[in-house]
């Protein structure tokens, strides 16, 4: 029998441990001694209500509703807790991912846009405002940058900078693939849009 088990979720069977939800929160059992190692009080998330997690080497992130939380699972500790509403088009109607580990940072595809977050403070570090399209792959990585497509333009994203570099307006009615091609000792990414040839420095 769990110590403070609920009775309704049990989130995360590792080899040698259990996370599993409590009244306050939740806990982890260590398998090998039968012990819970640590239990935590959640004051305003539900463990209960986890929707997703993602084992992260910052700790485990979990969805609650439209919140995301870092969770340690050595020690309990809650490191951040944040609120922000994946896009429902994105994560439930076309079933594609809506959270990516970039190592030190995080990129969510959120409701009104992706968002980069810090991974260890939970902070943000960039947004860009748009409805995705849904004809097509929410991004693809175009060179050092990431294409975002939206409605009506495409913004072209630097990460490792967290800043937003141009945007192409127009709404998307036509796009071929993106293609590198070197021409003078650089290299350069081609595609067409909405029946024109767009090239960008690929560097």
């Amino acid at each position: 029998e769990l110590p403070d088990f609920d009775g309704k979720f049990t989130l995360l069977w590792e080899e040698d441990y259990l996370l599993y939800s409590t009244k306050e929160g939740v806990a982890r059992l260590d398998v090998e001694s039968g012990k819970i190692a640590w239990s935590t009080s959640m004051e305003k998330l539900k463990f209960k209500d986890v929707d997703r997690y993602w084992e992260t080497e910052h700790g485990l992130v979990v969805q609650i509703k439209n919140n995301l939380a870092l969770l340690d699972v050595e020690d309990g500790a809650e490191k951040w807790w944040i609120p922000i509403k994946p896009s429902s088009d994105i994560a439930n109607k076309r079933g594609l991912p809506f959270f990516y580990n970039l190592g030190d940072r995080f990129l969510v595809l959120a409701n009104d846009g992706p968002v980069l977050l810090d991974a260890k403070t939970g902070e943000t570090l960039m947004s860009v405002e748009g409805k995705y399209n849904k004809d097509v792959e929410p991004f693809v990585e175009v060179g050092n940058l990431v294409a975002f497509f939206f409605d009506k333009h495409i913004s072209f994203v630097d990460l490792d900078a967290a800043a937003e570099r141009f945007t192409i307006e127009g709404k998307i009615e036509e796009a071929t693939s993106f293609e590198t091609v070197e021409s003078g000792g650089k290299n350069y990414i081609v595609f067409g849009f909405n029946k024109r040839l767009v090239a960008i420095d690929g560097a």
